[in-house]
C-alpha cells in the first residue's frame, strides 16, 4: 500500500542504516555529463542561496519490506547523482564510515558495467563543477560541508512488501515498462500509482478487481463499459484546438508545457494550480520548482475523507484514492461542458451561434463556468465591435489615449480598431482549428475559466451571473490589450480573482475587492475606459440589443476603478 512522505532532509536519510537496492526494472544509471551538470548546479544555487527556493530533488518510489529495507522503483538516476555529489563534497570519511544507505547506494552499481562507467564520467563532471564553484575555504571540516548538504530534501511514494513475497504486481506493471523505455515518470504517472494503491475494498480479488477497472478508465483501453460500473463520467479527452485524443494521464499532467498550447492538455494540474494562486502553472508538475516541493502535493489531497464530490474552493480536499479518481471525473465534465460551449462559440457576431447542448439545466453546476466565459466572450466582443463602428463615425475618436492599445496601426498611425475585438474566439486567444495556441495568448481560455470556474462554485444563484460576467469581460478585454505573454499573465490577475471570490458572501463586495487589488496598471486603465464607454452608451444611437447590454456590464464593472 503506497503512503505519501513529507518531505525530509535527504542527507539524514541517506545516512541512516538499512538496506538499499535498486529494482531489477531500473535501467542502468546513464544520465549525461550536461544533465548531471546542470543538476548539481540548480542544487549549488539553492544551497548558496544564488537562486530562489529550497533544493528538492522531487519524488522517489520505493519499495519497503518489513525489515525496512528499501528498493528504489523509481528516481535512481536522481538519487545516485545527488549521493555522488555528496561525496565529492565531503569525502568518503564523512559519509561511508558506516554501514549506512549511502554506502548501500554506491555500492549497489558495482555489478553493472554501463552504470560503472557513467558514475565515473558523472563523479569527474561533478568535481569540475566544484572546482568552479570553490563553494569552502580550504580549512572547512565535514561539519561545515554537512551542513551545507542538510538542507537538500526530497520525497518518496512507498509501497509494501511482505517478506518472502515476490514485488507488488502492480509496481511491476506500472513501473517497469515505464523504466525500460529509459522515459522517467512525470507527476500524472506518480499520482496514478500512488491512488491505484488507494482503493481499499477489503478483499483482495476486490481490490484488484477494481484497480483494473479504473486503470482502464484512465487508458481508455475500453471503450466505455466501466465507467457505468464506476458511476464516471464516459470520457475521451481530446484537446480543444487539435482534436487530438489523449489520455487521461496526459489530462492530468502534460510535459513540454503544453498546458499552454493545447487546451485539455494538463488540464487539472493547470487548473488546479491557477485556483492556488501558483505561478508558472502551464509547466508540468514534475518541474514546477521550489513552490511545489512534492510535485504532486496539491493533487494528492487530504488523506481524511473528504464529504462530497472536489470543489474549486477546496482544491486541495478530496479523499485518497476513490476520491482522487472522482476529482478527474469532475474535471472530465467540466472540460467536456467547456468543448461544446466553445464549439458554439461564432468567430463572427452577426452570424447565428450554434445552439449548445451541453445538459438540461441551464444552472447546471459543471456547464455554468463554460457557459458564463463563453457569454462573456460575446459581450466583449459586442462592445468590440460597437467601439469600432463608434470610432467610424468620427476617426478622431481613435486618438483617445486609452484606446491605442485597441487599434491597427499602419505607418504609426492609429487606422481602426482591431477587427479581433469583435471576434468573440479571438478575445479567448483560440486558433484557427488545428492550430496551436499562440504563444502571448495560450494562456487566456485556462486563466479565465479557472476564475469562472471559482466564482461560479462561491456565487451560484442566477443573480450573481451578471457580476462574474463583469469580471470576466474585464480579463477578456485587459488581457487582450496586452502584446506579451508575461504581461498578458499579470493583466488577467488570475490569482487575484480566485483569491477575491472568498473575500465576501457579496458578488458585488467580492467584484469590488478584485478590481482594488488587480495588478499592472489596471485602475489607470480602467479609469480612462470608463468615461469611453459612458460616452458610446450615450452616442451610440443605432446600438443592437447586445451592445447596450454588453456596455451596461463593462460600464457597471468600471465605475468600480473609476
Amino acid at each position: 500500500m503506497p503512503v505519501k512522505d513529507e518531505s525530509r532532509s535527504l542527507l539524514d536519510w541517506f545516512l541512516d542504516g538499512g538496506r538499499l537496492a535498486v529494482a531489477d526494472c531500473q535501467r542502468s544509471y546513464e544520465w549525461p555529463e550536461s544533465l548531471v551538470a546542470d543538476f548539481v548546479e540548480d542544487l549549488i544555487a539553492k544551497l548558496s542561496h544564488e537562486a530562489p527556493g529550497v533544493p528538492d530533488i522531487g519524488v522517489v518510489v520505493l519499495e519497503r519490506d518489513d525489515e525496512g529495507g528499501y528498493c528504489i522503483i523509481d528516481g535512481q538516476q536522481r538519487l545516485l547523482t545527488s549521493a555522488l555529489f555528496m561525496l565529492e563534497v565531503c569525502g568518503p570519511g564523512a559519509l561511508l564510515q558506516t554501514d549506512c544507505r549511502l554506502r548501500r547506494l554506491l555500492s549497489e552499481p558495482a555489478g553493472n558495467f554501463q552504470t560503472v562507467l557513467h558514475a565515473r564520467q558523472a563523479r569527474r563532471q561533478i568535481r569540475g563543477v566544484l572546482a568552479r564553484r570553490r563553494l569552502f575555504r580550504k580549512e572547512a571540516g565535514e561539519d561545515e560541508r554537512l551542513a551545507f548538504l542538510r538542507p537538500i530534501t526530497f520525497s518518496f511514494v512507498e509501497f509494501e512488501r511482505r517478506q518472502g513475497k515476490a514485488p507488488d504486481d502492480g509496481v511491476v506493471r506500472f513501473f517497469k515498462p515505464l523504466n525500460t523505455t529509459q522515459l522517467p515518470l512525470n507527476g500524472g504517472q506518480i499520482l496514478k500509482a500512488h491512488h491505484m494503491g488507494r482503493i481499499c475494498k477489503g478483499r483482495t480479488d476486490e481490490i484488484w478487481r477494481l484497480q483494473s477497472q479504473y486503470d482502464a478508465w484512465m487508458q481508455r483501453k475500453e471503450d466505455g463499459r466501466n465507467d457505468k460500473a464506476l458511476g464516471l463520467t464516459d470520457f475521451h479527452p481530446v484537446t480543444f484546438n487539435t482534436d487530438e485524443k489523449i489520455s487521461i494521464t496526459r489530462f492530468v499532467d502534460s510535459p513540454g508545457q503544453e498546458a499552454w498550447y493545447f487546451l485539455g492538455c494538463g488540464f487539472v494540474q493547470a487548473v488546479q494550480a491557477l485556483l492556488l494562486g501558483q505561478d508558472d502553472w502551464w509547466l508540468e508538475i514534475a518541474r514546477q520548482g521550489a513552490e511545489r516541493q512534492s510535485p504532486y502535493e496539491r493533487l494528492e489531497g487530504s488523506a481524511r475523507p473528504c464529504p462530497g464530490a472536489w470543489s474549486a474552493a477546496r482544491p486541495l480536499e478530496f479523499a485518497e484514492g476513490e476520491g482522487f479518481f472522482r476529482m478527474l471525473d469532475r474535471f472530465g465534465r467540466l472540460f467536456n461542458a467547456y468543448v461544446r460551449e466553445l464549439q458554439a462559440l461564432p468567430a463572427d457576431l452577426q452570424a447565428p451561434s450554434e445552439a449548445c447542448s451541453a445538459g438540461p439545466d441551464d444552472m447546471d453546476c459543471d456547464r455554468r463556468p463554460a457557459r458564463l466565459v463563453c457569454e462573456a466572450a460575446r459581450h466583449a466582443a459586442a462592445f468590440g465591435s460597437a467601439l469600432a463602428r463608434w470610432c467610424r463615425d468620427d476617426v478622431d475618436r481613435l486618438a483617445v489615449p486609452v484606446l491605442g492599445d485597441f487599434c491597427r496601426f499602419a505607418d504609426k498611425r492609429r487606422v481602426e480598431i482591431d477587427g479581433s475585438f469583435a471576434n468573440p474566439r479571438s478575445l479567448l486567444g483560440l486558433p484557427e482549428q488545428g492550430g496551436c495556441l499562440s504563444n502571448v495568448f495560450g494562456c487566456i481560455p485556462t486563466a479565465v475559466f479557472a476564475s469562472a470556474l471559482a466564482w461560479s462554485e462561491r456565487f451560484a444563484r442566477r443573480e450573481d451571473d451578471a457580476a462574474i460576467k463583469r469580471l470576466l469581460i474585464l480579463q477578456l478585454l485587459h488581457g487582450r490589450t496586452q502584446s506579451r505573454s508575461r504581461s498578458v499573465l499579470n493583466a488577467l490577475a488570475a490569482s487575484q480573482a480566485v483569491a477575491a471570490a472568498g473575500f465576501s458572501l457579496d458578488v458585488q463586495s467580492a467584484l469590488w475587492r478584485l478590481i482594488k487589488k488587480w495588478p499592472w496598471r489596471f485602475q489607470s486603465w480602467a479609469s480612462q475606459l470608463e468615461p469611453v464607454v459612458f460616452r458610446m452608451r450615450k452616442e451610440l444611437r443605432d446600438a443592437s440589443e447586445a451592445e447596450v447590454e454588453a456596455l451596461d456590464l463593462l460600464h457597471g464593472a468600471l465605475l468600480f476603478a473609476a
